[in-house]
């Protein structure tokens, strides 16, 4: 793994940046950093071999520190290794209440699908109608209209009232 600062900002003029890279044949991991610039601190989540800009921090004349502390290490899955949730086109599906759990379900090599942090965090918890199932990700859309690939490790099946009625309460 590799990391590059960017004091001066590159891509994304005035803003801090640093890019994490893997070498060839070693990018089937994801990792976790914590990153503090100055006393300034951000925690990343699943971070694969793509840029990372530090929000809001503008660039300026000179640093004191910068830390880069590795948090966790995880092997992204092979698509045959993917658990997927039985499902069929038409049911009803209920995205995870946790943004990890979502992001971590697209770790898979060779993934064509990404968690779009904009538009998918507010559709965390809620339910989605299945449109289309691969073996990496299922296309549901929701009640919003929205259409987004969810990893299957996101994804459980909604319990019918046949299923809780038969449920036993301890």
């Amino acid at each position: 793994m590799y990391v590059r600062f960017y004091p001066k900002g590159i891509g994304k003029e005035g803003k801090v940046g640093l890019r994490f890279g893997f070498a060839p044949g070693h990018d089937t991991v994801m990792v976790q950093v914590r990153i503090t610039l100055d006393g300034w601190a951000r925690r990343t989540s699943g971070v694969r071999s793509s840029s990372f800009w530090l929000g809001s921090l503008s660039v300026k004349e000179a640093y004191n520190s910068i830390t880069v502390e590795l948090l966790d290490v995880k092997r992204k899955l092979k698509p045959e290794e993917v658990v997927q949730v039985a499902c069929i086109a038409g049911e009803r599906l209920r995205v995870t209440a946790c943004k990890e759990t979502a992001i971590e379900s697209f770790g898979v090599v060779g993934g064509k699908h990404d968690y779009k942090k904009s538009t998918m965090n507010g559709l965390l918890g809620q339910t989605g109608e299945v449109l289309e199932v691969a073996p990496t990700a299922v296309l549901l859309k929701h009640d919003n209209g929205a259409k987004h690939w969810w990893g299957h490790g996101s994804l459980s099946k909604l319990l019918t009232t046949d299923e809780i009625n038969a449920m036993t309460v301890r």
